[in-house]
């Protein structure tokens, strides 16, 4: 968060976006970004960052399901600690409680994190197979970090346009 915040600060862009909050754009970004460094990881196996990579991203998932049938579906903690135990069969009791309590006191909260990460990890490789050869990792990062903290739905709709338009390096 503190190279985001730094760079928006040093954007030209309308004040009044930057003091206005979109806690999808701020959280997913981050997410991407930590999630993203696991490939920078030298000297290690292609597996095991893989594995790091896929253990990040179904962890997300489990938390969302979890988010979505405590607050949609009613489920207690132990229709949690079910479904838990579905993907993470080793998990601890204690685990699951706090994991439920704290879905419970902060709803949709993993959202923010796991959605917008998926949504910036899926436009990544759009713009990667559309450019193929062409497709440079730093402009498309810095093309999404130069939009600022605007709703997702733009992100999207604007990195797309770019990519039919052939404005994106």
């Amino acid at each position: 968060h503190l190279y985001q915040n730094n760079y928006l600060k040093q954007l030209d862009i309308n004040p009044i976006r930057k003091l206005m909050r979109n806690i999808g754009y701020t959280e997913g970004w981050a997410t991407y970004c930590e999630i993203y460094s696991y490939n920078f990881l030298e000297g290690y196996d292609q597996r095991l960052i893989d594995y790091l990579i896929f253990n990040d991203e179904i962890i997300y998932a489990i938390y969302s399901r979890a988010d979505m049938g405590i607050h949609y579906e009613g489920w207690k903690v132990d229709k949690v600690t079910s479904f838990m135990r579905q993907y993470l069969p080793n998990v601890s009791d204690e685990t699951v409680q706090a994991v439920y309590d704290q879905l419970v006191e902060v709803p949709v909260n993993c959202q923010y994190y796991a959605f917008t990460y998926f949504k910036l990890s899926d436009l990544r490789n759009l713009v990667e197979q559309a450019l193929q050869d062409n497709f440079n990792e730093v402009e498309s990062h810095k093309n999404i970090i130069d939009l600022g903290p605007i709703p997702l739905e733009k992100v999207e709709g604007i990195v797309v346009s770019e990519l039919e338009y052939g404005e994106t390096s």
